[in-house]
């Protein structure tokens, strides 16, 4: 679906044995995972992330890890609230409105009214365009929010369509806000909040780490090592899809 097999791979290794990894099943995983990344390729289809690009990466000194580890902390942060949203609107819906049709539009009459609200659909769908502009341009610093809302209210009242595109879509246009503030350049910082928003959600910082690696090439390694593992670390212990377990 996203033309990154590796990652595709570990993900589905990580995400279901959190503390046990099965190394036994990482090359039939691999095997499987590159025969579905192959197949769009057949009919020709382009994979968006051919236009996530990080510009410029500076050099490793003390003023840039620290950026760095304040943009882990926000990431891990923001990936916990993501969870909470996304949670608390579920457990509202399901409290007040348990017919699940009945859930789904009430859900979306908000969705319209929010829609109407903020005139324009950019918080619908994918938003994979804004993903882009993320890299390269400087945009609303309040995208990250208004998004997290949208996808949580969603989500929340029954309608499926997945986290994965919306936690990139957060942790991109989170990145570029914090351009403003950081001196990091904008495109690495939404490159690297595309891949630790979900490391903090998902609760899989090493699929992130080879994520970044996939996306952006070998450069991006430490700068990923550090923020990934930070917001994982700083999300809490509640994931997208269960309790993360500690294990001894």
């Amino acid at each position: 679906m996203f033309g990154l097999p590796l990652a595709g791979a570990i993900y589905g290794l990580e995400i279901t044995a959190l503390g046990n990894l099965r190394y036994s099943a990482i090359f039939p995983c691999f095997v499987s995972a590159l025969i579905a990344s192959a197949i769009p390729e057949l009919f020709d289809i382009v994979h968006p992330h051919i236009f996530y690009v990080i510009s410029e990466f500076p050099a490793i000194h003390f003023g840039t890890l620290m950026n760095l580890i304040v943009a882990g902390l926000i990431f891990g942060l923001v990936a916990r609230f993501f969870i909470a949203a996304i949670h608390f609107a579920s457990d509202v819906f399901y409290k007040y409105v348990r017919y699940l049709p009945l859930r789904t539009m009430v859900g979306g009459i908000v969705i319209m009214l929010l829609t109407l609200f903020t005139a324009h659909q950019q918080y619908n769908g994918l938003g994979t365009d804004k993903i882009i502009a993320s890299f390269y341009v400087p945009i609303e610093f309040y995208d990250f929010f208004n998004k997290t809302v949208f996808t949580a209210i969603t989500l929340g009242s029954g309608f499926k369509g997945g986290e994965i595109t919306p936690l990139f879509y957060v942790g991109a246009t989170l990145g570029n806000a914090l351009g403003a503030v950081l001196n990091l350049p904008i495109s690495l910082l939404a490159g690297l909040g595309l891949v630790s928003l979900f490391s903090g959600a998902s609760k899989a910082p090493l699929t992130s780490i080879i994520l970044a690696v996939e996306l952006f090439g070998m450069n991006v390694a430490t700068y990923a090592i550090i923020t990934c593992l930070l917001a994982a670390l700083f999300s809490g212990n509640c994931g997208l899809y269960r309790r993360k377990k500690l294990m001894d």
